[in-house]
């Protein structure tokens, strides 16, 4: 965030005017306090929105990302067991599996990669929903933070506003005029003096809280947002490990049930002219 102190620098120029004349130049004093708080609400606000939109594109990206890999794996896992299934139907009339065996096998094959890909499917949309619920948590938390530190500078906009009327108001009641007409005595222009102090001593009290309330609602919103960041890389970080612990477990299961599929249906020795490479190699990736 740009720093926002940087709105009440330019109240340094009031003081010749309040010392001039000290009704009017209170009246500036107040409009201007009242802007400076205006504008430092504003780029909270703004910057605050800013960081919500970042989490939902952050959040977004995570999510396709692993809805993507999720896909990728459903894919791979129906095109490589409707393969061996293929295979399997295809084999040679003279290889001794009988059709029944042949077609208990395939379709054992089908249906848990069918059941299988399901599985991971709902893992991968549960994940991603997680990650969605966390962004949707953190930017809610950094609109409150932003809300209450707009709370916070209203009450200190009122407070200075009020600081610096009366000071104004009791310059007025005194000198309702400019103080260099040359029509005030000496002692007259004293007490016109004075009364101008009281209202750039109230200008700087209310500066200087216009600056600290800056201060800590930037301080503020600062750290909710790294906070908000930070959640929702975690819940990113949580969905991926969810997810490819779902396609480890996923492509061992695929391979575990079709080497069984075939054992338990054509037997222990002919099961060895299956080829179960393409599923071993995929397990194999998975988990390096």
């Amino acid at each position: 965030m740009n720093d926002p102190q940087n709105h009440v620098r330019s109240l340094a120029q009031l003081h010749d005017h309040i010392e001039k004349n000290p009704s009017s130049g209170a009246t500036e004093a107040a409009q201007t306090i009242t802007a400076e708080i205006k504008a430092v609400a504003g780029k909270i606000t703004d910057d605050a929105e800013k960081t919500i939109n970042q989490l939902h594109a952050d959040a977004q990206s995570a999510a396709v990302k692993l809805s993507q890999e999720a896909d990728r794996t459903v894919e791979r896992i129906k095109k490589d067991t409707a393969t061996i299934a293929a295979d399997i139907l295809n084999e040679s009339k003279n290889d001794g599996f009988t059709p029944r065996e042949k077609a208990l096998a395939a379709t054992k094959i089908l249906k848990i990669a069918e059941k299988t890909t399901e599985q991971l499917n709902l893992m991968s949309e549960k994940s991603v929903r997680k990650i969605s619920e966390q962004a949707e948590t953190a930017a809610f938390m950094v609109k409150r933070v932003a809300d209450s530190a707009n709370r916070d500078l209203a009450v200190v906009e009122r407070d200075a506003i009020k600081r610096i009327s009366d000071a104004g108001k009791d310059a007025a009641s005194k000198f309702p005029g400019s103080t260099d007409n040359g029509g005030l005595d000496e002692a007259a222009l004293k007490e016109a003096q004075l009364a101008a102090a009281d209202v750039i001593k109230n200008l700087a009290q209310a500066a200087d809280a216009v600056n600290q309330a800056s201060k800590k609602a930037t301080s503020q919103l600062q750290e909710a947002s790294e906070e908000a960041a930070i959640s929702v890389k975690k819940a990113a970080a949580r969905a991926a490990k969810l997810v490819h612990m779902s396609i480890d477990d996923a492509n061992e299961k695929i391979l575990e049930v079709t080497s069984e599929a075939i054992k338990t249906t054509v037997g222990e020795e002919k099961a060895e002219f299956f080829d179960l490479d393409p599923l071993k190699k995929r397990w194999g990736k998975s988990k390096e």
